[in-house]
């Protein structure tokens, strides 16, 4: 399958957010409100990332294993979904922190919760096993969506060390 080093590029860009995201952290200094700003976008990236790098792998382990396509996709899909619900649960707990990097930059926080449901309702129709010969572009169209909001996350961040810089 040709698309698998679209999978393996995938997971390199998300491993350069995961890579940012831990040097920023060691770098930043911050203190007080902006520092629990930044603690929670960097936690997010690092999570968000780690979810495309795992949603990038998933077809290439099944597919090797070679099971059908349906199998495949709707496997990974609902992986891929668990996980993100996952994440949201345990990020749930950092409350303060979805207001906090609303408030901070709530254009980009918008923007991030508008890509939602590309990521989402392709995984529900690759789940369902609707459309199969469109598993892959949908698949691919909720990894983007992930890989984009972590990079609005990665702007959020950046907002937020050069306001203070700015101070």
């Amino acid at each position: 399958m040709a698309d698998l080093d679209l999978f393996l590029s995938i997971a390199e860009i998300a491993g350069v957010f995961l890579g940012f995201a831990a040097l920023v952290s060691i770098v930043n200094r911050s203190t007080g409100e902006k520092k629990e700003n930044l603690k929670f976008s960097l936690t997010n990236m690092v999570f968000l990332s780690l979810l495309v790098v795992a949603g990038s792998l998933f077809p290439i382990v099944l597919i090797h294993y070679e099971f059908a396509a349906r199998l495949v996709w709707g496997v990974s899909a609902g992986a891929l979904f668990l996980l993100n619900g996952v994440i949201f649960f345990y990020l749930s707990g950092f409350a303060s922190g979805w207001k906090k990097a609303h408030a901070n930059a709530p254009i980009i926080s918008y923007t991030a919760w508008c890509l939602e449901p590309l990521f989402q309702i392709p995984l529900v129709i690759c789940m369902l096993g609707f459309f199969e010969e469109y598993f892959l572009a949908m698949y691919m169209t909720s990894l983007v969506a992930i890989l984009l909001q972590t990079a609005l996350i990665l702007a959020n961040v950046v907002v937020t060390v050069v306001s203070e810089e700015d101070v």
